[in-house]
């Protein structure tokens, strides 16, 4: 977190300066106030109406400060959350599919909202405070040292005592905030799982059931946030009972002054709002304490996350550039100690080739695949591209383009879909729709066409053949299509075999539980799962 702040250091520096200047203004104010409560009580006229004059100008000095000072630490938070949402964008784009996969996607929302808006409260907003509060706690020292030692000293050691409360429950205020976070994120996982599985839901006819675990996991969340509230509400009403039993002491000690003889009316008012001006920041300062010792684990958590590296036994190696040779070696692989879904598998795909990849569902056909582009790591035997081991290759996703079996669109226009936010000329784009059979889609009009997120305005075939038309737009050296002949009619099926039987440019590895004739014909090698 505190890269993100040296990164804005100027910002800060500004907001820094101005809170002295606007420190300086609100202690100029005070003794101001007590001289002309001693002029007004010796009945000094003119003096008491300069002082006066010089009150207000000081008093619309400090609110334009404060402003000025509230703006900047504004703009300082806005532009740390702003780094921060941007790192925490670059450390998921950097993770490979499996890692991506290793987390349910609640756990990164949940560090995308609940953890940076915590941050953004417990930490980002306090640090141009503490350098506020710092500096006004040095200044209204030495205005108190100037006034009376006796004064200065009471004050500093009393008024100091509520930073010592957060100390003493640092503890369980960690671990009351662990678990508020921890429910929070457990709960927002199920609330994206349930919304994936509306349909589902609904087609099943368990709205009921669903509901009530919904509400289950809401009363755990309010617990959890209920008693992290308990346990910062009871820090900070310990913090403020010591700031005002130090007050009360100073001030009975102020009035003894004053029947002494030793201070003035107006002298009495100067050290009672320096106590103010001292006892209030500080105990601000407490409850910042708080917050930091509260927000510690969220802030070790999210550096984690943002200082994400890809795991490596062996450094990555990059493929050259052109067709790869591609090769399985007696490749075994079974999920979870269960029985090989692969087993034995020797095949090698030379570079343009194509290779149909034939069998029912659940055969191995996919798993093979997975294995090809690094997802997965054989029991036995190996699968390279160019003799590197596939987990190994650091370019694999230039060298492939992935058809899955499941279609996604973006929300969005069908030119960022077709170009996926690449410079991809229009007319290349309406050549590929017609090459899929979207004839009537190839025109300019039509590129803009909106598509709804996962493209629900769609149906079955044209999403299927959008993402054929944007996967052929891709010029990568190999193409894979997971049964990119679902949910085509029949017109449509054999404008698309026509299509795979024209590419001669890359690699092509098809994979289908069924295939005319026709199609099977035009492969180099069928692999039978």
């Amino acid at each position: 977190m505190f890269q993100i702040v040296r990164k804005h250091w100027r910002v800060l520096m500004l907001c820094v300066l101005v809170s002295i200047v606007t420190a300086i203004s609100a202690v100029a104010v005070q003794f101001v106030k007590g001289k002309l409560l001693d002029q007004a009580l010796a009945r000094s006229t003119t003096l008491a109406w300069r002082n006066g004059l010089l009150l207000f100008l000081l008093i619309s000095a400090e609110i334009g400060d404060y402003y000025a000072y509230n703006r900047l630490r504004g703009k300082f938070v806005a532009l740390s959350l702003e780094t921060l949402r941007s790192r925490w964008m670059a450390s998921i784009l950097c993770r490979s599919v499996p890692e991506f996969n290793k987390h349910p996607q609640g756990s990164y929302l949940s560090t995308y909202t609940n953890k940076v808006e915590s941050l953004k409260m417990l930490f980002f907003y306090n640090i141009p405070s503490i350098f506020e509060i710092a500096f006004k706690a040095l200044l209204v020292s030495f205005s108190l040292l100037r006034l009376d030692y006796r004064i200065a000293l009471m004050t500093l050691v009393l008024a100091t005592t509520p930073l010592y409360v957060p100390k003493l429950v640092e503890k369980k205020l960690q671990q009351s905030q662990e678990e508020s976070v921890r429910t929070y994120e457990h709960h927002l996982t199920k609330v994206v799982e349930w919304l994936n599985g509306f349909e589902v839901i609904r087609n099943h006819s368990v709205e009921k059931i669903v509901q009530k675990k919904f509400d289950l996991l809401g009363d755990s969340v309010t617990h959890a946030h209920l008693q992290n509230q308990k346990m910062m509400f009871l820090s900070q009403m310990l913090s403020t009972s010591l700031s005002y039993f130090s007050h009360f002491i100073v001030l009975a000690v102020a009035a003894w002054l004053v029947l002494r003889g030793e201070f003035t009316a107006g002298q009495f008012f100067i050290a009672i709002s320096m106590i103010d001006q001292l006892s209030w920041p500080i105990l601000g300062l407490s409850r910042m304490t708080q917050d930091f010792v509260s927000a510690k684990p969220i802030r070790d958590e999210v550096e984690r996350f943002l200082n994400y590296a890809p795991p490596s036994a062996v450094k990555p190696q990059r493929v050259s550039e052109g067709k790869p040779n591609i090769h399985f070696d007696q490749v075994s692989f079974a999920f979870n100690g269960e029985k090989p879904l692969i087993e034995g598998l020797s095949l090698n795909i030379p570079a343009g080739s194509k290779v149909l990849m034939l069998g029912p569902s659940g055969s191995g056909k996919s798993t093979a695949v997975n294995l090809m582009l690094g997802y997965l790591e054989p029991q036995n035997g190996r699968v390279e591209l160019e003799n590197i081991p596939a987990s190994q290759v650091s370019n694999m996703y230039e060298l492939v383009t992935i058809l899955r079996q499941e279609v996604f669109l973006f929300q969005g226009t069908l030119r960022e879909n077709l170009s996926l936010y690449q410079p991809v000329s229009d007319d290349d784009m309406m050549k590929a729709l017609c090459r899929v059979g979207l004839s009537a889609w190839a025109d300019q009009a039509r590129l803009s066409l909106p598509i709804e997120e996962g493209g629900k305005n769609l149906s079955g075939g044209e999403k299927r053949r959008i993402a054929l038309a944007r996967s052929l737009l891709r010029q990568s050296p190999v193409l894979i299509l997971d049964e990119p002949l679902a949910n085509l009619d029949v017109e449509s099926i054999k404008r698309v075999e026509q299509v795979i039987k024209e590419i001669s440019d890359r690699t092509v590895i098809f994979i289908s539980h069924q295939i005319s004739p026709q199609l099977k014909a035009c492969f180099d090698q069928v692999v039978q799962f």
